[in-house]
Parts: structure tokens; sequence; C-alpha cells
């Protein structure tokens, strides 16, 4: 078990309390805390399973590089496995068996198994609805992997392939990045459902923080997906979407599949009315119509939703330009707030 600390010391002795009763070793991460958390944990470690240990980081390197050394503290005592839990006590540690079932069920070809947050409540913030479908969104136009909640921290990592993965993400974005990089080397994923767990703010505040690590975010997973159409060596997802997912709405099509058509329908838009404005004639449009095109074909991303976008960019690109990506995500935002509900009770069980 590996849980990356930083200003967590209001939660910490619970959540090692019960992950210390799963009878593992855990290796806690400080990750340059301020508030006394590390000596809460050290006090709380003196009765945990053998190979238990706390790891001080001389100061705050960010989520992944307290991730990355806990894996290889991991390594160093025999551990083939991982489970990681965040200190905020916002996972059940209760699912800690499903996580190891689930990576042996699934085979040394499954790199790591990530805990899906639901049934997703009525009261669930739509901010963080949002950046959580459109986090697996940008996961799913990289390698085609649909993961419900590419964010979620509780997850299972096979050692050796994930510590040979390198990201350019050091902070919050690295959980979405390697679910990428793992798929284009032809690592696959499974997911485990988790109950959604809230806890009060004042006791268990978020250290994100939206300037910061939004903009990473966007740049390393619109880098990714940009990588994923240009370079042939960013492979597919074993298991990613079909082709045949460029024919929405004439094929079956998920929700992800039409979040897909409607964002994409945006951007093509856009691109197209910039090139538009900014250069005449054919041979502009033929080339972009081809990058567009490629970029379809790569993401798997519906055609006809996209060749609309275009079109609209092109015929009236001032219009394209001022309200193609708007309203684009205007209508993502209340596709995806259409899920901020209640599932029936049989799925809250099956969770």
């Amino acid at each position: 078990m590996i849980i990356p600390l930083f200003n967590h010391a209001g939660t910490i002795a619970d959540v090692l309390d019960e992950v210390i009763g799963s009878g593992r070793a855990v290796i806690v991460v400080d990750d340059g805390s301020t508030d006394g958390g590390m000596e809460r944990a050290q006090a709380v470690m003196a009765s945990a399973p053998a190979g238990s240990r706390a790891v001080r980081l001389q100061r705050n390197m960010g989520k992944a590089q307290a991730l990355r050394r806990g894996m290889q503290e991991a390594r160093s005592i025999g551990a083939r496995i991982a489970i990681t839990v965040d200190a905020d006590g916002q996972h059940d540690a209760s699912r800690i068996d499903a996580f190891e079932r689930a990576m042996d069920d699934a085979g040394p070809g499954t790199w790591m198994v990530v805990g899906d947050r639901g049934p997703i409540p009525a009261n669930y913030p739509l901010g963080r609805l949002v950046g959580r479908m459109l986090s697996s969104l940008a996961v799913r136009a990289a390698c085609g992997r649909e993961v419900g909640d590419a964010a979620c921290g509780m997850r299972a990592y096979r050692l050796n392939e994930i510590l040979s993965i390198r990201c350019i993400g050091g902070r919050y974005a690295w959980e979405e990045e390697v679910i990428i990089r793992a798929a284009w080397r032809g690592g696959r994923t499974a997911e485990v459902s988790i109950p959604v767990i809230y806890r009060d703010p004042a006791v268990a505040r978020s250290h994100y923080r939206f300037i910061r690590d939004w903009s990473e975010g966007t740049l390393v997973l619109g880098g990714s997906v940009l990588v994923r159409v240009l370079d042939p060596r960013a492979r597919w997802a074993p298991d990613g979407a079909p082709m045949t997912e460029v024919l929405w709405p004439i094929a079956a099509g998920g929700r992800m599949t039409s979040l897909m058509a409607v964002f994409a329908a945006g951007i093509s838009g856009t691109v197209a009315a910039v090139v538009a404005l900014i250069a005449d004639g054919a041979a502009a449009q033929g080339v972009t119509a081809a990058v567009i095109g490629l970029a379809a074909l790569r993401t798997r991303t519906p055609i006809m939703a996209v060749a609309a976008g275009a079109c609209v960019g092109w015929l009236l690109p001032v219009a394209g330009l001022l309200a193609s990506l708007p309203v684009a995500l205007v209508a993502s935002v209340a596709l995806i707030s259409r899920m901020r509900r209640e599932r029936p009770a049989s799925a809250a069980a099956r969770a």
C-alpha cells in the first residue's frame, strides 16, 4: 500500500488505521508536509506490518513524484504490485481486496486497475464532474481507453511496468497521462467500482490549484492527443474504442462517443474558421481538411460531427470562430450534467 501525504494531518491517522487493518505493508511518502501529518503517520505506523516505512521528500515535489518514490520503495522490498490510496480519507479501504483480485484476474497484460467512483449522487459538484469527464475524454482521444474516472487516485499498479514509463506531468496530470502511455505500449487497464466519499473540506481540503494544475493537465492531455495524431508509435489501446465509432450516429455510441462528437465538432469548426479567415484558397482548405480528417481517424472521432463543424467554420468563418467552441463547451457541460443524479439502488449495490 502506498499513501502520498501532503498536509492531511487531520485524516492520515484514520486512513492508516484502515489500511494497516488490511494486513499489507504500508509506505507513506510525505511530500513536504508542514502541518505535522508525517509525525502522526509515524506514530500510527508503529503497529504496521513488516516492510512498512515512512519516507519524507525534502520539499513538495508533486503527487507524481511522491507516487513514484513510493513505488520505488515498494519494489525495493520485493513487491510486484502496489495499491495507492489518497491521504484525505475519500477512498474506501474495504475495496482494497477488490483491486488485488481484479489485478490477479486480469493477468500480467493489465498494468493497472483504476477506481471508478460511483454511483454519482445528485449533489455531486458539477465542476468536479465536468473535469472528471473531460480528462476521461482526453484519455479516450489519446489512446482509445474508455476510463470512467481517469483522475481517481485509488489504483493498483504493476510496479515494473509502471516504473518503466516516463511521463511529462509532475502533479495531478500524471495519473491520467500514465494511463495513456501504458496503452501506447500495449498495457491494459481494468476498473473497479468504489463509492463516492465526501469529507469536510476543512479537514480533507483539496490541494488542487486551478491555475497551476489545470494548466498542466490541459497541456499534458492536449499534447498527448496531438502525439497520438502525429506519431505512429503511439498505439491504440488493445481494448480501445473501435473504428466503428467514427460512424456515429449511424453506429451505436454511448455517452463518451456523444461527448467526443460534440467536442470535436467545436474544435474542427474553430480550426476551419481560423484557416478561412487567415488563408484564402482551395489549397489551404484542402490541407486543413486533410489534417482534420487525419485527427478524426486517429482518435476514432465521429466523422460526421467533425465534418459538420468544419463546414460551419469554412462557410461562416466569423460565426464559426465566435460560436463553434463555446457552443460545444456548453453542450458538453449539459451532456455531462445529465450524469449528476442517483443511479438505481441495484447499481449502488454493485458499486
